[in-house]
């Protein structure tokens, strides 16, 4: 079972997080992830940030960044083993097929 996996860290990016509470979902039902939740909208990373339980809060984290320019947030440093978008590219798409595009690449 995954919950009872005892690997290494699974680093985890929620991006276009909102105010969702996958994030802190996704660490509760795996032990070993921690995950950075990113929004554009610094008062849904705050309002997210405020309600995380207290038993995972320290394997979630919370970034105000745009997810077209994730690159410009982190460098070249970070890599995640899993990028979770719920619900992004469907947002992306109302702005254009274009838009969607860069965000995917």
């Amino acid at each position: 079972r995954l919950s009872n996996c005892t690997c290494r860290r699974l680093q985890v990016l929620h991006a276009g997080c909102g105010i969702s509470a996958l994030g802190p979902f996704i660490a509760a039902s795996f032990p070993t992830a921690e995950v950075l939740n990113v929004d554009a909208n610094a008062s849904a990373v705050a309002v997210c940030s405020r309600r995380c339980p207290s038993d995972v809060a320290d394997r979630c984290s919370w970034k105000v960044a745009d997810a077209l320019r994730l690159a410009e947030a982190f460098g070249d440093a970070p890599r995640f083993d899993v990028v979770i978008d719920k619900g992004l590219v469907d947002s992306l798409l109302h702005g254009g097929a274009f838009v969607a595009a860069a965000y995917v690449q």
